[in-house]
């Protein structure tokens, strides 16, 4: 049920971030989406480091 619930609710910020992108000028379209990217690099190099840490814990 809480996987239905998390779904849900990603649908609905996507939804949200669809319609807000109407309101926005392409310049800032483009600069939103390379925050955006930018974001979802950095949070994929902190899951890569939290992995490498637990892995190490887990070595010593």
């Amino acid at each position: 049920m809480g996987d239905y619930k998390r779904r849900r609710s990603f649908n609905r910020r996507i939804t949200e971030l669809q319609d807000r992108q109407i309101e926005f000028n392409p310049v800032a379209l483009i600069d939103r989406e390379f925050d955006v990217a930018r974001l979802t690099a950095s949070l994929a190099e902190a899951d890569a480091l939290e992995a490498a840490v637990n892995a190490r814990k887990a070595t010593l």
